[in-house]
């Protein structure tokens, strides 16, 4: 019974981060996330960093394919561009990418 929790929570954990990283490289959905998080700095100057996300979310999750949102939560969602967007502020800061930026994997 133990066992297949484990199994069950190690099938759930690899299918998220597939998602993950299916999100992360289909260029549509990406290039979208990058022009929304240049357009609600641009919209919402004084705004906080949790509105500016809200409103890429809001305009990204609803046209993803059902395929996707069967596994991925509005929340997972919110945290997976959260993770692209301090990457790339990450990026701009240092000039340096991360190796999931550079696809660089096997480092």
């Amino acid at each position: 019974n133990m066992k297949i929790y484990f199994i069950t929570g190690i099938l759930i954990s690899v299918l998220i981060f597939s998602m993950y990283l299916l999100i992360k490289i289909n260029g549509d959905v990406r290039k979208k996330a990058y022009q929304l998080f240049l357009k609600a700095e641009e919209l919402f100057i004084t705004g906080s960093g949790t509105f500016k996300m809200d409103y890429v979310v809001e305009n990204i999750y609803p046209y993803l394919p059902n395929y996707i949102k069967m596994f991925i939560s509005l929340d997972l969602f919110k945290k997976i561009l959260q993770k692209m967007f301090n990457e790339v502020k990450d990026f701009l800061e240092t000039g340096k990418t991360s190796n999931i930026i550079r696809g660089d994997y096997n480092e």
